[in-house]
């Protein structure tokens, strides 16, 4: 049971992520309004955080969550390439890091070790991320 609450932690993170982005255009965009209207205006890392799929993984299928974190790993990567200044690329390069360890964890007890390992850090990391986010949000026309 420990193990499927470590594992559904990213998905319920990115989640709320993607919900208050979705929230957010959904409160500012008028009816009808087109997404690529929309991001005419935005930064490019604002653009990728507005127009990200959200996805999430059953909790406790080891392969399917070490699935999700590698496409995880490659969204992320994408967002620290693009991010709007070094504290957050910093974040960024952070939660990628711990991201490629529980990509590779052989097995779900290195998994949950690898999580509860890195859980202060991840959370520091995605604090600063979060705020990033919000700020990109906010900012929207």
């Amino acid at each position: 049971m420990r193990v499927q609450s470590i594992l559904s932690r990213s998905g319920r993170v990115v989640g709320a992520i993607g919900l208050t982005g979705l929230l957010a255009l959904s409160a500012v965009a008028p009816s009808g309004a087109s997404t690529k209207h929309l991001e005419a205006g935005l930064s490019p890392f604002c653009t990728t955080l507005t127009t990200q799929k959200i996805t999430t993984v059953s909790p406790g299928n080891t392969p399917a969550y070490k699935a999700y974190v590698k496409a995880g790993v490659a969204y992320y990567g994408k967002l620290a390439a693009e991010a709007p200044n070094g504290s957050v690329k910093s974040a960024l390069q952070g939660l990628i890091a711990i991201l490629k360890t529980e990509e590779g964890a052989s097995t779900a007890t290195k998994l949950a070790t690898a999580i509860a390992h890195d859980s202060k850090q991840f959370a520091q990391d995605l604090a600063a991320f979060i705020k990033a986010s919000l700020s990109c949000v906010l900012s929207l026309p």
